[in-house]
């Protein structure tokens, strides 16, 4: 994408709009990360008993997946329906255009984020359909660890948690739909995100993971209609819970992160 800047407007539409997007997003996640110090803290914490519970589901979660998998209905050699539609969709619309986050097609409009994260696998990985069910497996994956982890920030409970790792695993649809092949789950996996990190950061006072939670909710705009759908709970969503936290947001907040440097704030001469 970086090469994109220095090519022509009529070949490539508004050839820089994504990389502003992509670089706005970095430099605001950057404003709000931990700094060096607490980012080494961050890593250390990760140490501990907990951090081999949620690898020892994630290991699970691959290999009930790939159990079986040559003699699976998803075993690489053919395609479902509407994965088909999708690379049909990848190979027609987004291939070889310009950037949109949405085309219109026939009588709706298609989001465009899947079928560009599904390109990155198959540039990576190669052109075929093992490469396009990797692409699922991972979001899947993401939305089950995810998963996991707010459940885990509700309840802080080891058995709780098992208990919602082996349903979620399990479970019919998730299961059969794994390797099945929509854009719908991308929208899935960003709103379990956005909630994990939107949840963390308000109970723990957390700028960098407030950020994280509202750029995982502005991507569910473009990932699918119900990506919309969960914009739309949070809009309800906030002025409930500034109706039942008043007090608490009434209280002064220092945006340290936000602060200009010391030679800023020395006197209007600095300026």
């Amino acid at each position: 994408m970086g090469w994109r800047g220095a090519l022509p407007e009529s070949r490539l539409g508004r050839p820089v709009a994504s990389d502003r997007w992509l670089l706005g997003m970095f430099f605001l996640v950057l404003a709000f990360s931990p700094s060096p110090a607490g980012l080494a803290t961050c890593f250390r914490s990760l140490v501990k008993p907990k951090t081999a519970f949620f690898l020892f589901w994630i290991l699970f979660f691959t290999l009930s997946h790939l159990w079986n998998f040559r003699t699976a209905p998803w075993n690489g050699d053919a395609l479902f329906d509407e994965s088909g539609w999708d690379l049909w969709y990848l190979k027609t619309y987004v291939i070889g255009h310009p950037y949109q986050p949405a085309w219109f097609h026939l009588v709706i409009s298609r989001e465009t984020l899947f079928h560009y994260y599904v390109w990155g696998f198959l540039k990576l990985f190669g052109f075929n359909i093992l490469s396009y069910q990797a692409a699922l497996f991972c979001l899947w994956l993401t939305t089950y660890i995810f998963t996991l982890l707010l459940v885990d920030l509700f309840f802080g409970s080891y058995i709780v948690t098992s208990v919602t790792a082996l349903i979620l695993n399990f479970l019919p649809f998730a299961f059969i739909y794994t390797f099945a092949g929509y854009r719908y789950p991308m929208a899935t996996t960003l709103a379990v995100v956005s909630l994990y990190f939107l949840h963390l950061g308000f109970r723990t006072a957390s700028r960098f993971c407030l950020s994280l939670g509202g750029i995982a909710a502005g991507l569910c705009l473009a990932s699918s209609i119900s990506g919309k759908q969960y914009l739309l709970a949070l809009a309800i969503a906030a002025p409930l819970y500034g109706l039942f936290y008043w007090r608490s947001l009434k209280q002064s907040v220092t945006w340290t992160s936000l602060e200009p440097p010391t030679f800023l704030k020395s006197g209007p001469n600095c300026l």
